[in-house]
């Protein structure tokens, strides 16, 4: 499938799959999805590093998005938890990894969060670094704390890509749906609408599947 940017436009997202998942991820890779976008809360981490493992597909084959819960943002939770993520995929690193949601009414300073955000990536943990469900707002909090280069702007870009949980369960957007309105935070946008929520994320490459440790 086509890439923008390093990242295939069309992803397989695997939230909501229940017991069904296994034989949906493992489907998905044999008809050539190379993008796979799960999360801390979707339950799916576990299940996507097992089909990886039995497929047989190099690390480098399989673009993986997972998305820090907001139960996991504080200091003392964060990276613990992403290396729990990593341990479930059987990955030493994710290609993109975002904050799912930002804090609830700033319970976490977001200057926390985009800190261990930050150190993840330097630490060689996610090739890429990104928010989900900021607002335009947010995301300029996020580049300004950040500094320049690291969440970097952009113009204003808004790709619709009609993907993950419509496919899974059969619920396809319109043609004539509006896209959700939403500015990226750098020149890797992409955006899944199924439910009228706009994920904001930037991302470019790749690395060698591992058995759980």
């Amino acid at each position: 499938m086509k890439e923008r940017n390093g990242i295939p436009v069309i992803g397989f997202g695997t939230s909501g799959l229940g017991g069904k998942a296994e034989v949906a991820i493992a489907t998905a890779l044999e008809v050539g999805f190379r993008h796979l976008d799960t999360a801390q809360s979707y339950g799916t981490e576990e299940v996507i590093g097992r089909v990886l493992r039995a497929s047989r597909l190099k690390r480098d084959d399989v673009f993986l998005t997972t998305k820090i819960a907001d139960a996991n943002l504080g200091k003392n939770r964060f990276m613990p938890s992403l290396r729990q993520s990593l341990d479930r995929l059987g990955a030493d690193h994710v290609d993109l990894l975002l904050i799912h949601w930002p804090s609830h009414r700033d319970a976490v300073p977001l200057a926390d969060y985009l800190a261990a955000l930050a150190e993840a990536r330097a630490d060689g943990l996610a090739r890429l670094i990104g928010v989900s469900n900021f607002p335009t707002a947010l995301l300029d909090r996020s580049v300004a704390i950040l500094g320049p280069g690291r969440l970097p702007p952009t113009r204003s870009r808004c790709i619709r890509i009609s993907i993950t949980e419509p496919f899974a369960t059969g619920a396809m957007p319109t043609a004539s749906a509006s896209p959700p309105t939403c500015r990226s935070a750098s020149a890797g946008y992409w955006a899944i609408q199924p439910s009228r929520r706009s994920r904001c994320g930037w991302a470019q490459a790749q690395r060698g599947w591992r058995s759980p440790g």
